[in-house]
């Protein structure tokens, strides 16, 4: 008799550990989603990165043309 309460007593343990690592999985989940939600927020960041680059790359270009056309700076010119 005494090994049926103690078996019980095991079963209901058994029970709350499963539950225990349902609770587990359900965070590992939305520790998931959150991961997947920050590398969607890093691949926006390299493109705004991308973006700026080239608009730098344009940026240096046109000054170079405003310089080959105009060697001379303005505060030299009459």
């Amino acid at each position: 008799m005494l090994f049926h309460f103690y078996k019980v007593d095991l079963l209901r343990l058994d029970v709350d550990l499963l539950r225990l690592n349902v609770d587990l999985l359900r965070l590992d989940v939305d520790l998931l989603r959150l991961d997947v939600d920050l590398l969607r927020l890093d691949v926006d960041l390299l493109r705004l990165d991308v973006d700026l680059l080239r608009l730098d790359v344009d940026l240096l270009r046109l000054n170079f043309k405003t310089y080959t056309s105009n060697p001379m700076p303005l505060r030299y010119t009459t």
